[in-house]
């Protein structure tokens, strides 16, 4: 499956430029991705380093709390099977160009958690093959009042036939 007509790819074995140790441990995961991130595509409140959806011509920034936030809670990150925790630091290489090249699936969605708040959301889908696997990536983009598009989270799962 492409999304856009681009195949991004990956491999478990490129998660050890990471150097994670404990792959159960989301804080140290988390750390570890920010780490080698920072440079590359984190926006800070100093840097904004936005990146321009083509489906939309939208521009999203990823912090690090939309980083944080894809490794999701504790319970959650320990429930998850150890295939998904090492494809989902897989796909945080390609975050910006999964962004990037994002097929729509909603571009205006109402804050489920809070319907009185103004902040609304959008949906984007793409792809990554990771050891010839394809999984769907969900990306949530934060949309505040001021114009401000974050990325927020991101759940994969491996597409079915």
């Amino acid at each position: 499956m492409l999304i856009n007509n681009i195949k991004i790819e990956s491999s478990i074995t490129n998660i050890k430029k990471f150097d994670v140790k404990d792959y159960e441990n989301k804080y140290e995961v988390t750390k570890k991705v920010l780490k080698l991130l920072k440079e590359k595509y984190l926006s800070t409140n100093e840097i904004v380093k936005q990146i321009i959806n083509l489906d939309t011509g939208m521009k999203i920034e990823i912090r690090q709390k939309g980083i944080r936030e894809t490794f999701g809670n504790d319970k959650y990150y320990k429930n998850l099977p150890l295939e998904i925790k090492k494809a989902k630091i897989a796909t945080m290489e390609y975050l910006a160009k999964m962004i990037k090249y994002g097929k729509v699936r909603s571009q205006e969605a109402k804050n489920y958690h809070d319907i009185n708040s103004k902040v609304i959301y959008a949906y984007l889908e793409s792809s990554i093959y990771i050891d010839h696997i394809c999984y769907i990536v969900n990306i949530d983009i934060r949309k505040s009042p001021k114009g401000d598009n974050r990325f927020y989270i991101h759940s994969l799962s491996v597409k079915r036939s």
